[in-house]
C-alpha cells in the first residue's frame, strides 16, 4: 500500500505555469496550521496535530490543491500516530461552471487498525455559487477504495463519489463553510465529513473545526463513527 504514496505527495508547485499573460492570472493560497484536538467514537483522546494546504489556481483554466494533516496522541507514555491523511488534486475547466477533477487520497489511522487506504476518484464538478460571499460546488464521480488493515487483512472495490463544498463569508474575516464526501460503495459506504469557521487577522487565522469520519463496515470490534473537535491556527504564505 505505501509504495503508492509517493504518487501523492508530489507538490503541485512542480507544475510549472506556461508563460504569457495568463501567467499574471494565476493565485495561489497556500496555509500551515497547528492545532490540538478531542475525538469521541473509537478513542477518546485529546491530540495535537498539524496541516497544510498549497493551492495554484488559475482561474477557469485549471487548479492543482494539495493537502496533508496529521494527528498525534500520546498513549501509555508512548506518542504514536493517530491518523494522518494526504491528497492531491487536478480539476481543468470546461467552462465557468463545470469542471473535471482527477483526486487521490491516501489515509492512514492507527486507532481504526488501518495501515493504509487508497481512494483515487474522476469526475465532474458544477459551481453552483463562485462568488467572494458564497461559494458552493457540487461533484459527483467514481474510483477505486483500497483498504490494508493490520494484521494482513484487506479489502478493495469499486466506489461511487458525491461531495458538497459551501463556503460562506459573513464578514470580511469571518468563513463559515462545510466540505462533505460521500463514498458508496457495494462493500461499504464512507462519510467525510468537515464543518468549520475562521475568524482572520491579516496573515494569521483561528480555525475551529468539527469532523466526521463515518464508516459503515468497520472490522470487527470498532464503532461506525469518530467524532472530532478541533481548534488551532494556521498562517497564510
Amino acid at each position: 500500500m505505501y509504495r503508492y504514496v509517493f504518487f501523492i505527495v508530489l507538490p503541485p508547485f512542480i507544475i510549472a505555469a506556461s508563460p504569457g499573460k495568463d501567467t499574471l492570472r494565476i493565485k495561489w493560497e497556500n496555509k500551515i496550521g497547528v492545532n490540538a484536538s478531542l475525538q469521541s467514537g473509537n478513542s477518546s483522546t485529546l491530540g495535537v496535530g498539524g496541516n497544510l494546504k498549497i493551492n495554484r489556481n488559475n482561474p477557469w483554466k485549471n487548479e492543482w490543491t494539495f493537502t496533508a494533516s496529521g494527528m498525534y496522541r500520546k498513549d501509555r507514555e508512548e506518542v504514536i500516530i493517530q491518523s494522518a491523511e494526504t491528497a492531491l488534486r487536478f480539476a481543468w475547466s470546461i467552462n465557468r461552471k463545470l469542471y473535471n477533477f482527477y483526486r487521490l487520497a491516501f489515509y492512514h489511522n492507527k486507532i481504526n487498525r488501518i495501515s493504509g487506504q487508497l481512494l483515487p476518484t474522476l469526475g465532474v464538478g458544477y459551481w453552483c455559487s463562485d462568488t467572494k460571499a458564497l461559494k458552493l460546488l457540487l461533484e459527483t464521480g467514481g474510483g477505486f477504495n483500497g483498504v490494508a488493515y493490520y494484521g494482513d487483512s484487506a479489502s478493495k472495490a469499486a466506489t461511487f463519489q458525491a461531495r458538497i463544498f459551501v463556503e460562506y463569508h459573513l464578514l470580511d474575516n469571518l468563513t463559515l463553510g462545510n466540505n462533505t464526501y460521500y463514498f458508496p460503495g457495494w462493500s461499504m459506504q464512507l462519510v467525510k465529513s468537515s464543518s468549520y469557521f475562521t475568524l482572520k487577522a491579516e496573515r494569521l487565522s483561528a480555525k475551529f473545526e468539527l469532523s466526521i469520519d463515518f464508516n459503515s463496515r468497520p472490522i470487527s470490534g470498532l464503532k461506525k463513527a469518530d467524532l472530532q473537535l478541533k481548534s488551532g491556527v494556521e498562517y497564510s504564505f
